[in-house]
Parts: structure tokens; C-alpha cells; sequence
């Protein structure tokens, strides 16, 4: 069986602190191994020396001789400090020194330089991130899982007007408009987390997080109701699972973003009346003809009354086939208003196949003057988008136009327009394209094809590509142009748009042509 002070030196030996014992003139009386490796040295080197002359004093520090000196002599029993030397062949190393006075005095040294670099860096880091959280722009919100605000940075302040000490501690709740009541909320703000806030976040939360920042409408201090960019994210910290929530307030590029449709609509407009200007003689001589047939009739239908002539199944047949002429004049100038008037532009669900033919009918008389022949593979089957029926008519109209005028400069004998619609990208987009036997576009020309202003016709604007592709890109689409694609000289212009979600099935593709 071990001697107690066999016992009690193996634990000496065993101790990972330095440990050393010193005498009332703080001569050295016993060193454990751990203090010698700490100060490279061993045991009977510095037996019997002062403390202060190890190592040419390398711990002969003002703090220390003060404890060892005055402070224990005067009756203290213990004392703790921390001193910085350098130590022979480590360097700069932070040493925690606990003395306490027995028959001897007995120091305990930790070496904590490590712990202290670590907590340095963390200081480090927290400062960095509270540097990021007081510059950024972007309001950060951290909330506990009862929906509790725990953090709130300055731009949070300046988004929603609550300083952070109002802040802290309420329900984040106080940020949501309040129109937006749901069972949800009144259980974060009533505390009620069985089946409420909870439960919502463990269903909802997951969905969002980590995607894309989406916009939601905010509540700021006065009331006011804004638009918000928010993304979701969370951690966990030593108290649980927490939320963070980084959001931006997107007014200004609200606004912005009005004033550039307000601008693109009047554009629109503006190119839609010169579209219509440009087809004014073909619309002039299709509104006549039936004017003149309305005129013929009813002047046989008065003569006959004059005469006596004719029955009455004959007077009705007479009428009724004016009234016939009547509404086709009326449909001529209806098609032209609504192209020419600057109404509001609606979204709505459409059918695009529907639209072109409408378009094909508001320019069947100026193709047929200059016999240009339609060929159309347009499909049975109507194809539902989601847009404005005017935009995107103006867009084919103006398509046409352009392959009108390439056709007539190219005097080629053969002279046609094919159209086709067909289904791509696993039938989530439907392209129309466009393809004339015209002029065709010169390679030096292609790279600026969409630049406002730029033309190669000599009588033309340059806005009608570039208003175009404003629109298609607006729908979520594209637009292109690609010469000679099937026929040297030739251009075929491509746009796509989204198919609406419930279009899905491909359909058959109907050709016919039209002479």
C-alpha cells in the first residue's frame, strides 16, 4: 500500500499546472515536472534559488512581487493574477497565477494562452459582426421559437421606426400589417403554442428557408404599410432553436419600378397609334367596302319602297343584309380603337392562338393588296398564357409589319408568311415564330437589332424591336431574331412566353394556308 506522501507526490508529478513551492523569501523548495517543462528547466537547477532569478527573470514581474512580497506576508491567504512573460523557446504565453500561503507558499500556474487566443478571436468575431449588423443596410431579426424578438440592428430601426429597446421582447407580430389576422398570429401574440405559432413554424418555416428572399408587406411604427424583401433562415444557440429573418425595404424600387411601366406603357402606346397610322390606308379601304355595300342596300332597299317593288321577306332579306355589313365595319373600327386607345393594360389569362388570328384578320386586306401569302401552323388546341392581350398583340403586329415591309423591298416573286405556334420545354413555354421571304437583315445589322433607336428602315422610328422585347421580357419570355434560318435572305423572328400552369398537354399543329 502507497505512502500518503508517496501518494501525495505522485499527484504532484501527475498535476498538469505548474506547481511550485517557495520558502518566506520566496526561494524555490519544490518544482513538479509540469512547472520545469513549462519554464525549461529542472528541478535541481532551481532548488534553493529565487523565484525571481529564474530564466534571468524571466517571472521577476512588479504584480507578482507585490503577492509574494505584501500581500501574503500581510495576512491575505490567497490571490489570483495573471502575467504575460515570455518563456524560453515558446515566446509570449498568458499564465494564471494562484497563490496560496500553507507552511510554505505554494503558486499553481495555468498556461492559458490558447484559451485566451481563442476567446480573443471570439471577442474578435463578435466584433466584426457587430461592425456588419451596424453597417448593413438590410434589417436583421432574430426571434426565439415562440416568436419572440431577441436581436434588432440599427437598419431595423430605420425600417420599421421601433428603437431596439422597444423592440426586445415583443412579438414579431407588431411588423405584420394588420389585415394579415390568421389563427397564427393570435396564437404568437397570445402565447398560445398548442397547435399555434409552433406548430406553424415547424410546417411553414421549412418551406422558406434558405430560398430566395420573397416579398411580404410590413407594418412600420406609425401604421404604415410597406413592401418588404424577406429571407428566413435559422441556428440554434446555447437556449434552443432560433429564427433569423434578414429583410430590406423595397419601396423606393416599388416606385421605381411603376415609374418604368408607366414609361414602357406610354412607349407602348405611342408606337401602338404609330402601328396603326401605318395601316390607316388598308383600314381606310376595308372600312369602305362594307360602307359601300351598306349604302347600296339600303338605297335598292328605299327604291324598291318607292316602286312598290319587291315583298316583304325581300325589305328584311335587304336589311338584315346591311345590319350584317354594319357590324363588320363596326368590328373594323372596334379592332383599330382598342389597338389606337391608351387604356390601362390588364393582365389576364388568354389564349395566344386566339390573339394572333385576331391580329392576322387587322392585317388580312394590307397583305392581300400586295399578295402575300399566309401559311399558319397554329394547332386546334387554344394555348392559355397570362398577359396583356394588347401588349402582346402590338408585339405580332408589329412582327407582321416589319415582314410586310422586308417582303415588299426584297420584290421577290414569291412572297409568304409562315407562322407557327408549338409547345417547349417539357410544355412550360410556347413559342410563336415568324418567318418572311423578305430582304432579310444584314449581319452588321443584327448586334444592334434591339437598340432604341436604331433602324434599317429609312422611314422608321428604331422603337418597335426594342418596345417589343420590353414587352416579352415583361411576360417572361424572349425575343430574337434569326436570319436566313431556313432560306438565305430570308429572317425568322422567335419569341417565347410562359404556357399558363394548367397547360399541358401537347396538341396537335393544324397547317393551312391562307392565299
Amino acid at each position: 500500500m502507497m505512502r500518503p506522501a508517496a501518494t501525495a507526490e505522485a499527484i504532484v508529478d501527475a498535476l498538469r499546472q505548474g506547481l511550485v513551492a517557495l520558502d518566506a523569501s520566496q526561494r524555490v523548495v519544490m518544482a513538479n515536472p509540469a512547472f520545469c517543462e513549462m519554464f525549461q528547466t529542472d528541478p535541481t537547477a532551481i532548488q534553493g534559488k529565487s523565484l525571481f532569478a529564474i530564466h534571468d527573470g524571466v517571472l521577476d514581474i512588479p504584480e507578482l512581487r507585490i503577492v509574494l512580497e505584501d500581500s501574503l506576508p500581510s495576512g491575505m491567504p490567497s490571490a489570483e493574477l495573471e502575467i504575460r512573460p515570455t518563456l524560453p523557446h515558446v515566446g509570449k504565453r498568458v499564465l494564471r497565477v494562484r497563490a496560496r500561503r500553507f507552511h510554505h507558499v505554494l503558486l499553481v500556474i495555468d498556461d492559458i494562452t490558447e484559451r485566451e487566443r481563442q476567446a480573443e478571436a471570439l471577442r474578435g468575431s463578435e466584433a466584426r459582426a457587430r461592425a456588419i449588423l451596424n453597417a448593413t443596410a438590410d434589417g436583421i431579426i432574430t426571434t426565439d421559437l415562440h416568436g419572440v424578438i431577441t436581436m434588432w440592428n440599427p437598419a431595423a430601426e430605420r425600417i420599421f421606426g421601433y428603437t431596439t429597446d422597444e423592440a426586445l421582447g415583443r412579438k414579431v407580430t407588431m411588423l405584420m400589417p394588420s389585415s394579415q389576422d390568421s389563427p397564427q398570429k393570435s396564437a404568437i401574440e397570445h402565447g398560445d403554442d398548442h397547435g399555434g405559432f409552433i406548430a406553424w413554424f415547424r410546417d411553414a418555416v421549412p418551406r422558406i428557408i434558405g430560398q430566395t428572399a420573397r416579398e411580404v408587406v410590413g407594418r412600420r411604427k406609425d401604421g404604415t404599410r410597406f413592401a418588404l424583401e424577406l429571407a428566413v433562415s435559422q441556428f440554434h444557440d446555447e437556449k434552443g432553436l432560433r429564427f433569423v429573418g434578414i429583410v430590406r425595404d423595397i419601396t423606393q424600387r416599388r416606385h421605381a419600378d411603376d415609374d418604368e411601366r408607366q414609361r414602357l406603357a406610354e412607349l407602348v402606346r405611342v408606337h401602338r397609334v404609330s402601328l396603326v397610322s401605318e395601316l390607316g390606308v388598308s383600314l381606310a379601304h376595308e372600312v369602305s367596302q362594307p360602307l359601300a355595300a351598306i349604302v347600296n342596300t339600303l338605297g335598292a332597299c328605299a327604291r324598291n319602297i318607292r316602286e312598290g317593288k319587291g315583298t316583304k321577306k325581300d325589305l328584311l332579306h335587304l336589311v338584315n343584309r346591311a345590319i350584317n355589313e354594319s357590324l363588320r365595319a363596326s368590328e373594323i373600327v372596334r379592332n383599330l380603337r382598342e389597338m389606337a386607345r391608351g387604356r390601362p393594360l390588364q393582365r389576364q389569362d388568354l389564349d395566344l392562338r386566339a390573339l394572333i388570328e385576331r391580329v392576322i384578320h387587322l392585317i388580312a386586306r394590307h397583305r392581300e393588296r400586295h399578295h402575300i401569302g399566309l401559311r399558319l401552323a397554329l394547332g386546334d388546341e387554344p394555348l392559355q398564357i397570362h398577359g396583356s392581350a394588347v401588349e402582346l398583340e402590338q408585339v405580332i403586329l408589329n412582327i407582321l409589319q416589319n415582314a410586310i415591309e422586308s417582303i415588299l423591298e426584297s420584290r421577290r416573286s414569291h412572297r409568304e408568311i409562315a407562322i407557327s405556334l408549338s409547345k417547349i420545354a417539357d410544355d412550360k413555354l410556347v413559342e410563336v415564330a415568324v418567318r418572311d421571304t423578305g430582304v432579310g437583315i444584314p449581319s452588321s445589322s443584327m448586334e444592334r437589332l434591339f437598340e432604341p433607336l436604331f433602324t434599317t428602315k429609312p422611314s422608321g422610328i428604331g422603337m418597335g424591336l426594342a418596345i417589343s422585347r420590353s414587352i416579352v421580357e415583361a411576360h417572361g419570355g424572349r425575343l430574337w431574331v434569326a436570319p436566313g434560318e431556313h432560306n438565305p435572305g430570308a429572317t425568322t423572328v422567335r419569341l417565347t412566353v410562359p404556357l399558363a400552369p394548367q397547360t399541358t398537354r401537347p396538341g396537335r399543329t393544324r397547317r393551312r394556308n391562307v392565299a
